[in-house]
């Protein structure tokens, strides 16, 4: 016994709290006439333009997933969540999209921290962001997991 190599019989990696992130780039062809569209039809919605205070953002309605105007991004984010539930096993399993809005963050903007409850996936898709745009952040462990309740 003494002097001999120990011996593992087995290794195993449990994820206690995983926080899977997925980027999805799309293609030139797909995103610039996406983004087009999206584009011109939120500067509809805010005309006539609000006024947007120094530091402060505007937001639709988040019903926007409702419209057929916005039915190219919601099939891009369905394709992109059936991407992230083949990676967990659960493809078997419908999704609906529970809200879809946009935002405006002039310069200076800032979104503060937040969840949206009893959901399992939430995306940002961006249509424009400039070099001095407000990163994105994420939190660890997610506040989201005090907030989810599935059946």
């Amino acid at each position: 016994m003494a002097g001999e190599q120990p011996k593992i019989s087995k290794v195993d990696v449990q994820e206690v709290f995983p926080t899977p992130l997925w980027i999805v780039d799309l293609d030139p062809a797909t995103y610039q006439p996406l983004n087009e569209a999206l584009r011109a039809e939120i500067e509809r919605l805010l005309t006539p333009r609000p006024p947007i205070p120094r530091g402060a953002n505007w937001q639709t309605a988040q019903d926007l997933h409702e419209s057929p105007r916005f039915a190219r991004l919601c099939e891009v984010v369905m394709m992109a969540a059936r991407g992230a539930m083949r990676w967990w096993g659960l493809e078997e399993h419908q999704l609906v999209i529970t809200g879809c809005w946009a935002n405006i963050n002039p310069p200076g903007a800032h979104h503060p921290r937040h969840t949206h409850p009893n959901n399992l996936l939430s995306g940002t898709y961006y249509i424009q962001a400039g070099p001095e745009a407000a990163e994105i952040g994420f939190s660890d462990p997610p506040p989201q997991a005090h907030v989810l309740m599935p059946r």
